[in-house]
């Protein structure tokens, strides 16, 4: 249903609203991801101009995942990164500190061991627990890592799937699904000239993962 009222709204001439299936994957290398981003426009299949893109955080300084990077591949005990450092800074209860640890090991034991999956195929393997560790979205299939994309194209995480993102990036894995929340309106207007004419301008990478629903035509 919300499917199709946000493509009734794009089809009325809302430009507020993107011409992609909102809940569409995106099929995207883990590095590629270069930002973390945490503030509004929220709500999904959105289109938003304005500044909001500018006020990104380079990933490699977000302390979660420096944290991850530090244990899984310099081998630097939990306690000494910067995931204790942010614990500490909060002032929260230690035991709060093991039980992230704990969570974040589990998921790294879980893709390390059977691959990574999406929220979609976890839920017809184990619907049940899948249901209980969705805390981030309406819907566990939308459960997924979700992004915003910038003006130039590049992509800040957003809301769900931290922990998925982290750990699949120190697994070197080559890439996992998606999903997009929001498109900044330069970038929106870059997906209506592709769609128009599949000329994709020269400094737009043709392999963008937001652009291969409009090039596989």
């Amino acid at each position: 249903m919300f499917r199709t009222g946000i493509r009734a709204h794009r089809g009325l001439g809302f430009a507020r609203y993107t011409d992609a299936d909102p809940f569409k994957y995106i099929y995207v290398d883990p590095n590629a991801v270069e930002y973390y981003y945490s503030g509004p426009p929220r709500g999904w299949g959105r289109v938003v101009g304005g500044t909001w893109d500018l006020e990104r955080t380079p990933l490699e300084e977000h302390p979660f995942f420096v944290a991850v990077e530090e244990h899984y591949r310099q081998d630097i005990e939990w306690k000494h990164t910067e995931l204790w450092e942010l614990y500490q800074q909060r002032d929260l209860p230690e035991g709060e500190f093991h039980d992230a640890v704990e969570r974040i090991e589990a998921v790294y034991e879980s893709i390390k061991k059977n691959g990574y999956r999406s929220q979609t195929e976890l839920l017809r393997m184990n619907p049940q627990d899948t249901v209980r560790r969705n805390n981030d979205a309406i819907h566990p299939s939308l459960n997924e890592i979700a992004v915003n994309i910038f003006r130039d194209g590049s992509l800040g995480k957003k809301y769900s799937g931290t922990h998925r993102l982290a750990i699949a990036r120190v697994l070197d894995i080559e890439k996992v699904p998606m999903l997009v929340r929001t498109r900044h309106a330069a970038w929106q207007r870059i997906r209506s000239t592709v769609r128009r004419s599949s000329d994709v301008p020269e400094e737009i990478s043709e392999a963008h993962p937001d652009l291969q629903d409009l090039l596989d035509r």
